[in-house]
């Protein structure tokens, strides 16, 4: 059998990835929105950043949508609340 063949692939691996930044996504840092518009706007993953999986969710692309959702919601529930003539429009927008 060939010397070649029978090496180990490990460190191979290490090297192809030793420049990803590994993170738990936090939709407060812009470094992290700006991954996840990679993912969903460019279809691609962002050069250098990898996030870890959270439970309960199946797959990274919801857990960044619901953390997402859950911190716009926050910010337009702590929002002054809208007189009846404002619109949800201009609370959103100030």
């Amino acid at each position: 059998m060939n010397q070649a063949s029978t090496l180990p692939l490990v460190p191979v691996l290490y090297r192809a990835v030793s420049h990803l930044q590994f993170a738990d996504f936090d939709p407060k840092v812009p470094e992290h929105v700006e991954a996840f518009v990679w993912l969903t706007q460019k279809s691609r993953q962002h050069p250098t950043m990898r996030f870890r999986l959270e439970q309960p969710y199946l797959d990274v692309i919801t857990m960044m949508y619901d953390k997402i959702g859950r911190e716009y919601a926050a910010k337009v529930l702590t929002a002054k609340k809208p007189t009846r003539r404002a619109s949800v429009v201009q609370v959103i927008n100030g």
